[in-house]
């Protein structure tokens, strides 16, 4: 299995028709497989035009096509102004583009093409939810920097900053709804990221008023918010694209199940990796399944002094909620 799992990053990244046969020995030298079974591979042959492979190499580059500076300019028809200039550098900055990624890759998996101005605004859609909820996290959080780079408030002003966030979500409404899908279509889409919002500002509501009563959530509590936050924009990317597309009930249900999982996974796993990290900065005032379970195991006197070391890291926030910053 070792051997296999070294070449899975290369055959997903390069999209490689492949299948595994098992070695019977591993290592460099005298290593034995089943002969039989790899011929019987090898020159097997099934025709199924039901299935596709997806070429996720394209679809990526496909994708960040979208963010070049002329294509980005046409799709958002901006005016030459300082206040769409700031919106249209804020799309232009830095991320991994996965929101849009996941929209454009759902939307080939059940139409087949990804062909279409509607497929580009789509995909920008969320890229602008996504980067409003960044702008207005920053905020929130109080954090000077994004990408290495100083935040939108940091450079121009918390009610510069928030209206920029206010904008781009209007932007995104505005792109789906001037992708010309059947209004049933159309409906289904508006409906789904707008309750897709509602349950972000939900999610980050509950981790701000913890924030504000210094309460650590509980473990339920904590992935509830990882639920809401971060789980809900990997289903509102997947589900766009598939509602677009025409997909099934039961595909939009399973989409839903598979978002929910991941994305609370993929919150486990950045814990994780900031605990890791050998520079010791551990923001412990963020909702956290470690400093939840801690919590729990904790009592006594070394409940007590945890608790007052996490009052004391969230003390740096005191300041901007008593001047209604966050």
């Amino acid at each position: 299995m070792e051997v296999l799992q070294k070449m899975f990053v290369s055959v997903s990244r390069f999209a490689i028709p492949s299948i595994g046969i098992p070695l019977l020995s591993c290592g460099c030298t005298d290593t034995t497989a089943d002969s039989n079974w790899i011929k019987e591979e090898m020159y097997h042959l099934e025709k199924n035009s039901d299935f596709r492979l997806l070429n996720i190499n394209y679809l990526r580059k496909r994708t960040s096509s979208i963010f070049g500076k002329e294509q980005l300019q046409r799709i958002l028809d901006s005016s030459d102004n300082s206040t769409e200039q700031l919106v249209f550098d804020s799309l232009l900055a830095g991320g991994k583009r996965i929101r849009p990624l996941l929209t454009v890759l759902a939307y080939e998996a059940f139409n087949g093409h990804t062909k279409g101005e509607h497929l580009n605004r789509l995909a920008l859609s969320v890229e602008c939810f996504h980067k409003a909820s960044l702008i207005h996290d920053d905020i929130e959080d109080d954090d000077d920097l994004r990408y290495g780079k100083e935040t939108l408030h940091a450079l121009h002003g918390i009610p510069v900053a928030i209206n920029i966030g206010d904008l781009l979500i209007g932007e995104g409404y505005r792109l789906i709804s001037e992708t010309g899908l059947p209004s049933e279509v159309l409906l289904n889409c508006i409906r789904m990221v707008s309750h897709g919002h509602r349950l972000l500002s939900i999610g980050q509501g509950i981790e701000l008023m913890s924030l504000k009563n210094r309460k650590i959530l509980t473990p339920e509590e904590t992935l509830q918010v990882f639920d809401y936050k971060t789980a809900t924009a990997f289903k509102v990317s997947l589900l766009l694209g598939a509602i677009a597309a025409g997909a099934d009930d039961n595909s939009l249900k399973l989409l839903e199940k598979f978002s929910r999982s991941i994305g609370i996974a993929y919150q486990i796993k950045d814990d994780i990796e900031d605990f890791k990290d050998e520079a010791g900065d551990f923001e412990i005032y963020k909702p956290s399944v470690l400093i939840s379970l801690l919590q729990e195991k904790l009592t006594g006197k070394v409940l007590t002094d945890f608790h007052e070391a996490f009052r004391g890291n969230i003390s740096r926030l005191s300041g901007n909620w008593q001047r209604g910053a966050i």
